[in-house]
């Protein structure tokens, strides 16, 4: 038989086991915390947005790019060695608040006053990627005295592909943007998936991605389709919009057999009358992480040409 006293004991441990696995569960479910953002936030008109500058000097280079600001680790770094840089993250995603509303034109304006309100004077670089390069082509096309360059990477858009027809014998298949080595122009290579080159990351940047990516997130294909399909109709895609603006166009290589890809290449370079044509040698839409060597050589070269003037 059990007594009173032993029984309010097995009551008392069960009840502090209880609350033991109760804290548990707590400590389980709780989000993990909070990561500080390498750079600062800043308020754009009632909310804030994530801006990374680092490096000194003029002209400022502000990369506008897909993915977080982070995933910018390995072409940042290099550029801070003979210029200020800048990276950030746009409204809704990684350290930045949610805006008011998700558009084209309030991108293009939230950037704007993040520069302006985060003390990031002209003249500035914009290097975009992706979507990026739309988005840097309609800053350009909007506040045409702030930017005195501009590289395109990979520009986002609408690309079927295909492999052209072999080169004759002998032959060696070029494009408008030369050859990469050891890639066959057109070559139907399997692409690496993002996981692949996401690990090429610093520890440190890799980390903080997989942060900002647990987040909930909107789809982003609308938005993106919905601008590159504004800016196809805008004065910012006739030849000539940029003038004597110095642009860099750096191309994909596994789209290099694709009509339109090309096609859409071509029409970049003759928008401004002082362009010149690289192409990237990865396999994938993910130059920053697989060639961030191009994009750097890419943006010095404007850097210097900008400084001469």
């Amino acid at each position: 038989m059990i007594s009173s006293r032993s029984n309010s004991t097995l009551w008392l441990v069960a009840f502090l086991l209880a609350c033991a696995g109760i804290e548990k569960l707590k400590a389980q479910a709780a989000p993990a915390p909070r990561p500080l953002p390498p750079g600062v936030l800043v308020d754009v008109g009632g909310y804030r947005v994530h801006l990374n500058c680092v490096g000194s000097g003029r002209p400022t280079v502000v990369i506008v790019g897909s993915g977080y600001s982070v995933d910018w680790a390995l072409v940042q770094g290099p550029v801070s060695s003979f210029t200020r840089v800048c990276t950030y993250d746009p409204s809704g995603s990684a350290w930045s608040d949610r805006g008011p509303e998700t558009t084209c034109d309030s991108r293009i304006s939230e950037l704007h006053q993040l520069l302006h309100k985060g003390g990031v004077d002209g003249p500035i670089v914009l290097t975009g990627h992706s979507i990026g390069a739309v988005w840097a082509r309609m800053y350009t096309d909007r506040y045409p005295a702030e930017v005195e360059g501009m590289v395109l990477s990979d520009h986002a858009g609408r690309y079927r592909m295909a492999v052209p027809p072999p080169a004759p014998s002998g032959a060696t298949p070029t494009t408008p943007f030369g050859a990469a080595p050891g890639v066959p122009v057109g070559a139907r290579t399997a692409m690496p998936g993002q996981e692949e080159s996401l690990l090429k990351l610093p520890a440190a940047a890799l980390a903080l991605h997989r942060w900002a990516a647990s987040l909930s997130h909107e789809s982003s294909i609308p938005l993106f389709n919905r601008c590159i399909a504004q800016l196809d109709t805008s004065r910012a895609n006739r030849p000539g919009a940029l003038g004597n603006r110095p642009l860099v166009v750096i191309g994909n290589m596994t789209l290099a057999g694709s009509e339109d890809y090309l096609s859409t290449q071509s029409r970049l370079l003759a928008l401004s009358r002082h362009s010149r044509a690289m192409i990237s040698a990865t396999t994938a839409h993910q130059a920053p992480l697989d060639d961030p060597g191009t994009i750097i050589r890419a943006v010095k070269q404007l850097v210097d040409e900008i400084r001469r003037r």
